[in-house]
């Protein structure tokens, strides 16, 4: 017998006296799927910071389908219970949808195509902060959000961007900026958090998803759908519950005759709700039951970690420590990202005639590099043969059954980058300090919840939301270092903090790549991450009987390489350094590199490799100036032990 899913039917309408509300929004809840592992209920679980449940869901002709994702299904209920069940067997699918009988799956970077068993990649995105948001509907069409604009499937094809019917970005402190049919509407928010398109009615009221933030530290948001028409005026509003019992990808839905439907998550399972605009409800405001009210938000379910941990910087310590960069701190996050491997390990006895090093475990390691060159070691693997050698391992978490995937945290390493130590999210203050508002993150900062989770944040999109580098066990495989898109709502309880080292804006430190000598002159060349804005390169000189650095060239960007004029027979040092005209924002600066013009046939050609700082070796420092000793030494060997600039 199947199982009964579906409450009574009901509705709520609730008169609040807002002049600018011309209609009312009717409330049913169409249908209950409790919580479980059976074909009849939906799977949830808690990971370490985040508590996950179903991804999506679509309501399609009297029935809704559910992406289970901790069940690794799609299931289609109706009145009477579950109608059918598809295995999903993608990793990190975040929505489908169902269209002309085929199914559309979305993962962060790839999108597929489903025709019975033979499933097709049918777009990737290669650059991994790029990713895919989501589908919609409408006039027929199917919509692909993307963080470059919105993409259009049609007749199977991924077009390219193309202007979206509705275009909806935020504008601090308080407008939400809509764009519709060639006209600009406008919309007040207070303390405007994220924003977002829904969908349309067939009459062409829009369903506009806004958050106001009520509280910065920690984060706690209200969240409405607005109903417009096409000339911007307020039709209804829905007061949505704040709090969700687990996270769901997309939780709204648009039917073909214009309702609204919302996946809501409880305590007990899932409730899905049918919203109908009704025009003969003048002057309301639509609120959901109070069955929704004390939800706990799927933020709050962590277990607390301990409070004890390593000291806070003293200031001797903290003079004399090495900051970090804002480029540096997202270059880490994006080595972090970059680098997957696929492993699976196996606990067993110690091999024969091998020695275990103190504190680790024997495990047979099988990898196979996802991204990244083959033969090169996971940051989490040790160093050796990738497949099936035997190694200490120390680092890869729970040795005991599959690992999926393998990196390490970014937090920290991203976050501070120095020194090298660890705290964790309830003692990560000690070397951080709260932000006054969750709008003042900049790249290179984070948001942390003492005894959950920290998130680098990495930038601001349109609409107002975050994305954000994170280490997560969640999904299948599990233990992957992400960039994954929040809405400010999707931090609530969390904290904007800002590491107390973090040197200057947005400013990249440039890699000095070479500096060749010939008779009068210097060639250098170097390179940087032109993404930010910054006015130029400086490029800094001394002999060895000087004492500092003096700017000998500026060079604008989009240029990465000079010549200069130099003494024959003179040993010189050169650095190359990142700056504005502002002069408030410190400079960065590469490694250093000598030169010295010999008029003899001898040769040398130093190599640099050294790239061991951040906690990874002894050395603490981002730059460093090996290469220019080593000259200096070799120098003065030449010389004799004569003085090295003569």
């Amino acid at each position: 017998m199947k199982t009964k899913n579906i409450l009574t039917t009901t509705f709520i309408l609730l008169l609040t006296g807002i002049s600018a509300l011309t209609a009312g929004m009717q409330y049913h809840e169409i249908m209950f799927i409790p919580w479980g592992d059976g074909k009849n209920a939906l799977g949830h679980k808690a990971y370490p910071g985040l508590h996950n449940g179903p991804a999506a869901f679509q309501a399609a002709d009297g029935r809704i389908i559910f992406l289970d994702s901790e069940n690794g299904k799609l299931k289609t209920f109706d009145r009477d219970g579950v109608m059918s069940s598809r295995e999903i067997s993608l990793p990190h699918i975040t929505d489908f949808h169902y269209k002309n009988n085929t199914l559309y799956l979305l993962g962060a970077r790839k999108l597929y195509r489903c025709e019975e068993k033979d499933i097709e990649v049918i777009a990737e995105e290669n650059a991994p902060r790029k990713m895919f948001q989501g589908f919609y509907e409408q006039d027929r069409e199917l919509f692909v959000k993307h963080r470059d604009g919105t993409r259009i499937l049609s007749a199977g094809r991924f077009r390219k961007p193309g202007l979206p019917p509705v275009r909806v970005e935020r504008q601090l402190p308080d407008k939400v900026m809509i764009t519709a049919g060639g006209r600009s509407l406008e919309l007040t928010v207070r303390d405007v958090g994220s924003v977002d398109y829904i969908g349309s009615t067939p009459d062409g009221l829009m369903y506009i998803y806004a958050e106001s933030v009520v509280r910065h530290v920690p984060v706690k948001v209200d969240r409405f759908v607005y109903v417009m028409d096409k000339e911007g005026a307020v039709q209804a509003r829905i007061r949505l519950p704040r709090n969700q019992y687990a996270y769901i990808f997309r939780e709204f839905d648009v039917a073909p005759d214009g309702a609204l439907y919302h996946m809501q998550s409880t305590e007990r399972g899932v409730h899905v709700v049918r919203w109908e605009y009704d025009l003969e409800y003048a002057v309301t405001e639509a609120e959901y039951p109070e069955i929704f009210t004390g939800i706990p938000h799927f933020n709050g379910l962590a277990e607390s970690e301990p409070a004890a941990a390593e000291p806070p910087f003293n200031k001797t310590a903290a003079a004399s420590a090495a900051g970090v960069t804002r480029s540096e701190a997202l270059e880490i996050a994006d080595t972090h990202v970059r680098h997957v491997w696929t492993a699976t390990a196996e606990i067993s006895a110690r091999p024969p005639r091998s020695r275990r090093p103190p504190g680790c475990r024997w495990a047979r390691i099988r990898a196979f590099p996802i991204n990244g060159a083959a033969g090169t070691p996971s940051p989490s693997l040790t160093r050796g043969s990738p497949r099936g050698s035997w190694r200490a391992i120390s680092t890869l978490p729970r040795l005991t059954g599959e690992i999926r995937s393998a990196t390490i945290v970014p937090g920290m390493s991203a976050f501070a980058g120095k020194p090298a130590r660890k705290y964790g999210t309830s003692t990560i203050g000690n070397v951080s300090t709260p932000l006054s508002s969750v709008n003042d993150l900049l790249p290179g900062d984070a948001t942390n919840k003492a005894g959950n989770h920290i998130r680098l944040f990495v930038e601001w999109t349109g609409d107002g939301k975050l994305v954000q580098a994170e280490a997560t066990s969640s999904g299948d495989p599990g233990w992957y270092t992400r960039y994954y898109t929040w809405t400010v709502s999707g931090i609530s309880g969390y904290v904007p903090v800002r590491y107390h080292l973090i040197e200057g804006g947005q400013v990249p430190r440039p890699t000095l790549l070479y500096a060749v000598s010939k008779a009068d002159s210097v060639t250098l060349g170097w390179t940087a991450d032109e993404s930010s804005e910054f006015t130029g390169y400086k490029i800094y000189r001394k002999t060895c009987d000087e004492d500092l650095f003096m700017p000998v060239k500026y060079i604008p960007t989009g240029t990465h390489s000079t010549t200069l004029s130099h003494e024959a027979g003179l040993h010189y040092d050169y650095r190359v350094n990142t700056y504005i005209d502002d002069g408030e924002t410190p400079e960065m600066g590469s490694d250093v590199y000598a030169v010295k013009h010999l008029n003899g046939e001898k040769q040398i050609l130093i190599v640099d490799g050294f790239d061991r700082f951040s906690g990874s070796g002894s050395y603490a420092y981002p730059t460093h100036d090996f290469a220019a000793k080593t000259a200096k030494t070799m120098a003065l060997q030449e010389c004799g032990l004569r003085k090295l600039c003569q």
